[in-house]
């Protein structure tokens, strides 16, 4: 296990904590990664970081805390357990972890508690809890509460399964460079989601379609919208909102077939908004 080269100041985990526990809440899948600071993390990485956030505060610790590059490790079920983990028990177990993954470079595949046994999943779940409180309460939660639960590893089977853990401008960004390295468009090609995974093509109606449904299952707001242009009166493509802005994003024109335009290049203004997504 190496470092990045990154590092990142208490207050940043929190914050990106409050989002990883908010994206699992949503979606009951963990995000491939987080962005902090413009940084893509891997979960992997985010939960040695939060695992040295909780030791350093239980030492007094203070200072940045340096992203390392921890192998993720297979999926393991957690038993069915449910209850209250304490405070003096979670910061050991945080401990327990970032020596772990400090003595091995591999993240734990799962962990024991007063409880019973949670797998990794549920440990990003769970630490992600405890930091966003901390960072929203300027203090540590007195326990934990566990549920029986089990959070999947995938959000969508669309884009191969590839597009999951989408975030934010960097979660556009991946999406446009998929569709632009995977799909294109073509007149009278398929017009759903579904027909656009099955055959690589579609049009604005398919791709809009097919974007929509990969952005809403990894929780973004996403409405297809539709307006006119010089070549079609219903032409389709995306708003999304991203930091409480409509963003635009235009699956048609990222593709080879319109030269590989920039996500948010537009062709059309927006007449109607055929669906939302939430």
């Amino acid at each position: 296990m190496t470092a990045v080269g990154n590092s990142f100041t208490k207050a940043q985990i929190g914050e990106a904590a409050v989002r990883v526990r908010n994206f699992i809440n949503n979606n009951g899948v963990l995000p491939n990664f987080v962005t902090i600071s413009g940084k893509r993390v891997e979960m992997s990485s985010f939960l040695l970081m939060m695992a040295t956030s909780l030791d350093n505060t239980n030492k007094g610790i203070n200072g940045a805390i340096q992203e390392f590059n921890p192998q993720k490790p297979a999926n393991k079920p957690s038993n069915n357990i449910a209850g209250r983990i304490n405070a003096p028990e979670y910061l050991q177990i945080a401990n327990l972890i970032k020596t772990h993954m400090e003595s091995t470079g591999k993240a734990p595949e799962s962990q024991s508690t007063s409880l019973g046994t949670l797998n990794y999943e549920s440990l990003v779940l769970y630490y992600s809890r405890i930091l966003a409180f901390e960072y929203q309460n300027n203090g540590l939660a007195n326990f934990v509460t566990v549920s029986a639960s089990t959070i999947q590893n995938s959000v969508t089977n669309l884009g191969k399964g590839q597009l999951n853990g989408l975030q934010g401008t960097p979660g556009l960004e991946t999406l446009a460079r998929y569709i632009n390295q995977n799909l294109n468009h073509r007149d009278g090609a398929a017009t759903t989601a579904a027909g656009v995974e099955s055959t690589g093509f579609g049009d604005c109606w398919g791709l809009s379609d097919w974007a929509a449904r990969v952005l809403s299952a990894n929780g973004y707001t996403v409405r297809v919208v539709q307006g006119a242009t010089s070549y079609s009166y219903n032409h389709r493509w995306l708003n999304v909102m991203v930091n409480g802005k409509w963003i635009s994003f235009e699956p048609s024109l990222v593709t080879k077939r319109y030269g590989s335009k920039h996500y948010s290049a537009t062709c059309a203004s927006v007449r109607d908004i055929v669906v939302t997504y939430n």
